[in-house]
């Protein structure tokens, strides 16, 4: 089961140090708003947390 710490984080205590992947997101919001909307530009990168020179590629737009 995967677990999400950000905006909708409902209190699961863990270190990323102890997960064994972490997923990085970046995106690209037309509005400038925080919230995922259709049309933003987003991509996905699925690491090791310990992980360094991380590359997002975005290269999707959200429907």
């Amino acid at each position: 089961m995967g677990k999400t710490i950000g905006p909708r984080w409902t209190g699961y205590r863990q270190r990323l140090a102890e997960l064994d992947r972490v997923e990085v997101v970046a995106r690209v919001s037309q509005s400038g708003d925080a919230t995922a909307r259709s049309g933003d530009l987003q991509g996905t990168a699925t690491v090791a947390p310990e992980a360094e020179g991380i590359r997002v590629v975005i290269d999707r737009v959200l429907p």
